[in-house]
């Protein structure tokens, strides 16, 4: 994976990759664990979520769309690591 490309092809929109905020969007309400994402990016509007699963995708990184974090289950762990969006 080519970060820095992939920060490049992101300029404008709003990336994160502190331990905090890693760690925040890293766990839900489940027991399952910590995953944190090498990056978090929180996109404006659609436009913004179109180019981050595009620069995603020809990078081969992994996405994981990750809402209010609530779930009990699990499911919007990003376990592969990459970026939660």
């Amino acid at each position: 994976m080519n970060w820095d490309a992939l920060r490049t092809a992101l300029l404008g929109i709003e990336l994160r990759d502190d331990d905090d905020t890693r760690a925040t969007f890293g766990r839900d309400e489940s027991d399952q664990g910590v995953f944190p994402p090498a990056l978090v990016a929180f996109p404006r509007d659609t436009g913004e979520v179109q180019r981050v699963l595009r620069a995603c995708a020809a990078q081969g990184v992994p996405v994981t769309p990750v809402c209010a974090r609530t779930a009990k289950s699990g499911g919007s762990l990003p376990v592969q690591g990459g970026v939660a969006l």
